[in-house]
């Protein structure tokens, strides 16, 4: 194992590339320029290539590359890939596509399958600018993250958050969503965007697939999410089933001296890791995940 002294150098500066080739090319390229070599590419025992170097200006630039796409669900799995019992988690604030909408998400033609298009025309747009002039400071390759959604049914009011899922689990407590009445769902769709993207690269995105896909998309917005203290659960079945995943989670984080903490800022949220049109009910797999805060307060 080696060691940097990063507060030797004025800032480390992240750079990830697609191969480990690359990661040797990079680096015998910036030597050549005048880089300073602070240490020569090696692999590192997790399984990425990795060297490090410092600009005239002082600052510590690290290439690396796992010889991959970065996929945030394996590397965030406290995020994505919890257990099928429910735990509890403290989520940073993160940077989302979204497009809000209402209605039932399995109408065919619907606002929601609207929605979903709209998001992945901008995901794909900033995943594939590397191809383009336009090119993202801190770009590195990735696998577009799972779908997700913020969802409510009506006005959500304080009272709401009092409510809890009953043993038969009819309702799931969250603003007594009733999942018979899916017309009136309230949702917010989103992707997760990668942290070097910024709002001016974003901007460029929907100006280019715009003019791309001769679509409007305007509906679209750069949406900035601290989620905070939660409860979560992996859900494994149907999406009608949810209830009782929910009921577990309820149970869970009472037991741990948590109370639900739905409000107007604070929301259901769920994660979908199957892609619903290709795996059977049974099996498809969902983060499900509920805000809460600490009993009393």
């Amino acid at each position: 194992m080696h060691k940097i002294k990063e507060n030797d150098y004025n800032l480390n500066i992240p750079r990830y590339v697609d191969t480990f080739e690359e990661v040797d090319e990079a680096y015998k390229k910036a030597v050549e320029n005048g880089a300073t070599s602070v240490l020569e590419p090696e692999l590192e025992p997790w399984g990425q290539r990795t060297c490090y170097i410092a600009d005239p200006e002082g600052n510590l630039i690290e290439i690396g590359s796992w010889n991959k796409p970065f996929d945030y669900k394996k590397e965030y799995k406290e995020f994505y890939m919890p257990k099928g019992t429910p735990s509890i988690v403290t989520v940073p604030k993160m940077n989302y596509i979204a497009v809000r909408g209402s209605g039932n998400p399995n109408d065919a033609d619907g606002e929601y399958k609207q929605a979903i298009g709209l998001l992945y025309g901008i995901a794909f747009t900033i995943k594939m600018s590397k191809k383009e002039d336009h090119q993202i400071d801190g770009y590195f390759d990735y696998v577009v993250p799972p779908l997700e959604g913020f969802w409510w049914q009506g006005e959500r009011r304080p009272e709401d958050a009092m409510l809890r899922t009953d043993r038969a689990c009819r309702r799931d407590g969250v603003s007594g969503i009733d999942y018979a009445r899916k017309e009136d769902f309230k949702w917010i769709s989103v992707i997760r965007l990668p942290d070097f993207v910024t709002r001016e690269d974003f901007d460029w995105a929907v100006r280019k697939a715009t003019a791309k896909k001769k679509q409007d998309f305007s509906k679209v917005e750069f949406f900035s999410y601290e989620e905070g203290l939660c409860v979560q659960c992996m859900h494994i079945g149907s999406y009608d089933d949810e209830p009782a995943t929910v009921y577990a989670m309820h149970r869970f984080m009472e037991e741990q001296g948590y109370a639900l903490d739905i409000t107007d800022q604070r929301m259901h949220h769920e994660i979908y890791l199957s892609d619903a049109r290709r795996v059977a009910p049974e099996k498809l797999k969902t983060v499900v995940r509920h805000p809460i805060k600490t009993m009393g307060k």
